[in-house]
């Protein structure tokens, strides 16, 4: 799965996502934080959760 294509399933769901793009920047914090495995690195982060309101359409 490709990252337009999670972003697309997430908001499907109703929900919104954000992008934590600075993730490549702490690497080794992220891997301790989530006790990844060896030779795994993070590119990017995705929150995901309920928008607490509706965006409009401009």
């Amino acid at each position: 799965m490709n990252f337009p294509n999670a972003m697309n399933e997430v908001e499907s769901f109703g929900l919104g996502c954000v992008v934590a793009g600075g993730v490549r920047y702490y690497v080794d914090e992220i891997i301790d934080l989530y006790k990844l495995p060896a030779l795994i690195c993070s590119l990017f982060g995705l929150s995901i959760g309920k928008p607490s309101n509706k965006a409009e359409i401009k």
